[in-house]
């Protein structure tokens, strides 16, 4: 389920990346496309939980330095996905 709903993003909205992650599907979203993304997951892939947010600090001189991680679980496949969006 997550690699079809991390495809499906990635072919409705074109700047959505695929995100290194050892663990669970994971993208990377732009802060446009967020609120559309997310609400596709629930929507069309039953992500209906949101486990966690997390904010990252890459530090001084990263750019983009801060980030927000969004760890959603679908209750119904029982699978993961993360979807990172840049603060800009």
């Amino acid at each position: 389920m997550p690699a079809d709903a991390t495809i499906a993003l990635k072919e409705r909205f074109s700047q959505v990346t695929d995100r290194a992650s050892g663990d669970h599907p994971a993208v990377n979203v732009p802060p446009a496309d967020l609120v559309a993304a997310l609400k596709c997951l629930r929507d069309e892939f039953a992500f209906d939980l949101l486990m966690d947010i997390a904010g990252v600090d890459w530090a001084e001189g990263a750019s983009p330095r801060f980030m927000v991680v969004y760890h959603l679980f679908s209750t119904t496949s029982h699978t993961y996905i993360r979807v990172a969006t840049p603060c800009t």
